[in-house]
């Protein structure tokens, strides 16, 4: 079983790649949320298919929904609201449409042109790549069977690896920055820019300490933030972003070229110190 995460206008257009685009031959299940169950209900433009043609095989979950009244309502108990009157209030469209709130005006003036930008992409891009995305993903199962791995989701996931360079066109680049090299790049315009806190502090940085570094862990988009754990247990980076030759990586993996980029602790606690004056920051990261 190949599991993908599909999010996006509430669960609507998972819906709608299962209607439409997904296998018909009882081999792709999906999840629906109570919510998009509502969404034919009350005539949903961007439902494109019928939830009616699905066949349900049953619940994952069971949820309550709790409803309340004011304390001096009649209706204390669901039996005595199907007894009384009980008048629900809700805002709806005419009630947005009456005010004129900038915000709200701006919003609207948006809303017809960004739903039409929206669908466009959900339907011509995203449902093209994640169809694209399982038959690649099914043909890798197919080829290495128990030999490769689930991507993350939204589940956790540790990735092994080591820090390492790599060539690029003919040249090797090395696995670790230092702060000289920041300084020796910066060009004062983007994007080698360096804030103007970097520049003053130029003189009492430690030019040799390390800043960055790469290695060969399998990230993807989403991994930024991720801490960097050494053989000893110690956290010796934060993942931020990966090479350009690992934009490919939602679909496959090239150790070879493949880095994931990770700012270095020893560059954290050397700005932290001599660029933005954090010391009790320091004290409390490094104690």
């Amino acid at each position: 079983m190949i599991a993908v995460n599909q999010p996006g206008a509430g669960g609507i257009l998972n819906i709608n790649y299962a209607g439409k685009v997904a296998p018909q031959d009882g081999t792709y299940l999906t999840l629906a949320g109570v919510g998009v169950l509502m969404q034919e209900v009350i005539g949903a433009a961007n439902l494109q298919v019928s939830l009616r043609a699905f066949k349900w095989i049953g619940n994952v979950s069971k949820d309550n929904n709790v409803v309340a009244t004011w304390p001096t309502s009649k209706a204390r108990t669901i039996d005595n609201a199907k007894a009384h009157d009980v008048s629900i209030g809700s805002l709806g469209a005419g009630s947005i449409d009456a005010h004129h709130d900038p915000l709200i005006d701006f919003a609207r003036t948006l809303d017809v042109p960004a739903r039409a930008v929206r669908a466009d992409n959900e339907n011509n891009v995203k449902a093209v790549i994640t169809k694209n995305a399982a038959l690649i993903a099914k043909a890798r199962f197919a080829l290495e069977g128990k030999g490769t791995y689930p991507d993350a989701t939204f589940t956790l996931r540790l990735s092994y690896g080591a820090v390492a360079g790599y060539e690029e066109k003919g040249r090797a680049v090395a696995p670790t920055t230092n702060f000289a090299g920041a300084y020796a790049h910066a060009t004062g315009r983007d994007p080698f820019k360096l804030p103007d806190s970097w520049i003053a502090a130029e003189k009492v940085v430690d030019p040799k300490a390390q800043l960055n570094f790469v290695s060969t862990n399998d990230i993807i988009g989403g991994n930024s933030g991720s801490p960097v754990i050494g053989r000893n247990g110690e956290v010796i980076g934060l993942i931020f972003d990966g090479n350009i030759q690992s934009l490919g990586g939602d679909f496959g993996y090239d150790g070879a070229q493949n880095r994931a980029i990770a700012v270095d602790v020893t560059g954290i606690s050397e700005a932290l110190k001599n660029i933005y004056h954090a010391d009790r920051l320091v004290k409390e990261l490094t104690r």
